[in-house]
């Protein structure tokens, strides 16, 4: 289908018609359009349609809730509060050693969330959302470096205020389910810095196993230091198996 112009357009439109839907948070209308894909792009073959019905696949968009939080997809509207965390040097070293994006000016930041939203999971492999608490934005959870081939995922977490354990806990919990359960994920792993033995601490209180220590893994651009981090590892079979973990998350859904 994609060979002939016509049919570009068509996929195009549709595509377009899909971007509506997303940025209107218009989930019933967004699987409708997915339900008629297999009519109106006839051209397109059964392999193409469920691969493009997976890039759109609403549990990457729909928000997530609990008691006291919720989950939403990193967008535009999130622009302050990105910027806000993110020129925060701390906040970086507890969310990611690896990751330190550029936040730069609000105008530009915002039409990088505005792509950033747009874009499926599985072209861009990564997916963050802003984690709410009684509406207002308080930490970013994320799920990094998306290899669909083995089923895994980086698991990042970042809060800028420690005083905000059950959010992290519950906004993490309810990811780490949603990942497994929802978005065809098996493994997930989180990377912590050797130095930063309460991030450590939490990271396994979630079920995470220490897998061992990735020596001299990073080097600090500024000091020329390099930096070892745990690695840690969560299997889905562990999560379901654990009767901690399933405890845990009847407490934060639960109203």
């Amino acid at each position: 289908m994609t060979g002939d112009p016509l049919n570009r357009e068509l996929l195009e439109l549709f595509r377009h018609k899909i971007d509506q839907a997303i940025l209107n948070k218009d989930w019933d209308g967004l699987r409708f359009l997915l339900r008629s894909a297999n009519d109106d792009l006839e051209g397109l073959s059964s392999q193409q349609l469920e691969y493009l019905k997976d890039q759109y696949n609403p549990a990457w968009w729909e928000p997530l809730e609990a008691r006291n939080i919720e989950l939403h997809r990193r967008g535009p509207e999130h622009a302050e509060f990105v910027q806000n965390v993110f020129s925060a040097p701390m906040f970086v070293h507890q969310f990611s050693p690896s990751l330190q994006p550029l936040v730069g000016d609000r105008s530009h930041l915002k039409q990088r969330l505005h792509h950033e939203y747009l874009t499926p999971p599985l072209l861009s492999c990564n997916a963050h959302w802003v984690v709410l608490s009684q509406a207002e934005p308080v930490g970013i959870i994320s799920l990094c470096g998306l290899d669909f081939a083995h089923k895994k995922a980086e698991f990042l977490v970042g809060f800028p205020r420690r005083d905000r354990s059950f959010s992290s806990v519950g906004s993490s919990l309810i990811l780490i389910d949603h990942a497994f359960n929802r978005l065809g994920l098996e493994k997930l792993f989180s990377l912590v810095r050797l130095d930063n033995e309460l991030s450590q601490k939490s990271t396994e209180s979630l079920g995470f196993r220490n897998e061992g220590i990735l020596y001299g893994e990073l080097l600090d651009q500024k000091s020329g230091q390099r930096h070892s981090l745990y690695r840690n590892g969560l299997l889905r079979s562990e999560f379901e198996a654990s009767s901690r973990t399933q405890k845990l998350m009847e407490r934060y859904k639960s109203n």
